[in-house]
C-alpha cells in the first residue's frame, strides 16, 4: 500500500486537510482548490478545551465571539477573485 492510498482526506467544498484531528506539534497540511471567483471569506480553525467542545455541535450555534476571542486558532482567508487554489502547512503550538 503507498502512502496515497493511507491517506483518507477530509473535505468540505473546496477545503481539505489529511485528517479531522491533529495532536500539538503536528503540521496540518491544508489543500484548497477551485474556489469561484465569486466566493471570499475565512477558513477558521478552533482550539477547544473539554468545556468548550461541548458548545461546538453546529457552527451556526456557535455564538461570533466564542469562535473569536475563546476558540480561534488561526484564521486564513481566502478570495476566488485573487486566487483559486492553493496548499499551506501549518503548526499548532
Amino acid at each position: 500500500m503507498n502512502l496515497e492510498q493511507e491517506i483518507q482526506w477530509k473535505t468540505s467544498g473546496p477545503f481539505s486537510i489529511e485528517k479531522d484531528e491533529y495532536y500539538l506539534g503536528e503540521k496540518i497540511f491544508l489543500q484548497v482548490n477551485q474556489i469561484p471567483t465569486d466566493v471570499s471569506g475565512e477558513i477558521i480553525f478552533l482550539r477547544t478545551s473539554l468545556d468548550e467542545s461541548k458548545k461546538i455541535k453546529g457552527m451556526e450555534e456557535i455564538p461570533a465571539e466564542l469562535i473569536y476571542k475563546k476558540a480561534k486558532h488561526l484564521g486564513i482567508k481566502f478570495n476566488g477573485k485573487n486566487k483559486q487554489s492553493f496548499n499551506l502547512y501549518f503548526e499548532p503550538k
